[in-house]
């Protein structure tokens, strides 16, 4: 049984969006929808991309970069959508390491960020937002990252 904390009308928009930009760019899926890809546990309100710096632009004039985070973010059909690239990232697991080294494996027709990687992102995440609901969210699907893989 799979376990949520957004409702459900979230999620599916949030499903919705992330297939959108999927058939529009070439991007490596992480956060909390990569989790649900390799283990079907938590679905995700938000949705987090690595993409090429020369994709980018493809998203639209709605993406704007984060004053104070390496990141870039959009908010699409009320879904919000953080996208870090190889010259714009600063997390523990970096955008340009991953394309350079192909950390990523194809998953329900979306490029997906690795396991052992992404349970590094996920850890970090769950650090830095531990007293909150996606920091709790950030834990649950850390352990999830760690267990059972979900087949394809």
């Amino acid at each position: 049984m799979v376990v949520g904390i957004w409702p459900e009308h979230v999620t599916r928009q949030s499903w919705r969006v992330l297939n959108e930009l999927a058939a529009r760019l070439n991007p490596i899926v992480i956060g909390g929808w990569a989790v649900f890809l390799w283990t079907g546990a938590m679905k995700s309100a938000g949705v987090d991309l690595f993409v090429s710096d020369e994709e980018l632009w493809k998203i639209g004039a709605r993406v704007r970069r984060h004053p104070k985070l390496a990141k870039y973010h959009a908010c699409i059909d009320g879904v919000d959508v953080d996208i870090y690239t190889p010259s714009v990232c600063k997390l523990a697991v970096s955008a340009g390491e991953v394309f350079e080294k192909r950390w990523y494996a194809l998953r329900e027709g979306l490029n997906v960020l690795l396991p052992e990687p992404l349970l590094v992102l996920k850890c970090e995440a769950a650090r830095l937002r531990w007293n909150s609901r996606k920091g709790f969210k950030d834990r649950c699907e850390s352990s999830a990252c760690s267990g059972s893989k979900r087949s394809t």
